[in-house]
């Protein structure tokens, strides 16, 4: 298991597929050229999981069968109720994984805090993006979830 943590995930002038996701774009070509790809049995991304109401979103960008695993997971871990109230495609790190043939799976609470006209996406990237958002209740579901999606991903051929 490796633990990579990113950066470059902004845009420099405007979000898209050239200007975005520099940190990720970059490992995924460089362990492309160097073989690494080919050893990964799962590319998970944890993206904003510390949400006071924390509910892990269903991203439909991700692999299918780490979806349903996902789901597996929260049943062990008696988490059910913190995943896929929610459904969308999100364009977020994993997808420099996935478009090398890598399964993804995007594990992120991308509904922060009350969407409003003035902040449609919450509290995510505001001033408003404070601690006083994230739950060590959160954290522990997530990290419980985690842990329990490695093990499963462990017991795969």
């Amino acid at each position: 298991m490796w633990l990579v943590f990113d950066d470059g995930e902004e845009a420099v002038k405007a979000w898209g597929p050239s200007d975005s996701l520099y940190g990720t774009r970059h490992l995924a070509a460089k362990w492309s050229n160097d073989g690494t790809l080919g050893k990964i049995k799962a590319f998970l991304v944890a993206d904003m999981i510390g949400d006071k109401d924390l509910n892990i979103d269903h991203v439909d960008n991700s692999t299918p069968w780490l979806l349903d695993l996902l789901k597996v997971a929260a049943k062990n871990t008696g988490h059910l109720g913190n995943i896929y109230k929610y459904s969308e495609a999100e364009e977020d790190d994993h997808l420099p994984f996935a478009q090398r043939g890598v399964p993804v799976l995007d594990v992120i609470d991308a509904h922060y805090g009350p969407s409003t006209e003035a902040s449609p996406d919450g509290y995510h990237h505001t001033a408003e993006d404070t601690l006083d958002k994230v739950s060590a209740k959160s954290l522990q579901t997530s990290g419980d979830l985690l842990l329990e999606m490695i093990r499963l991903i462990n017991q795969r051929p």
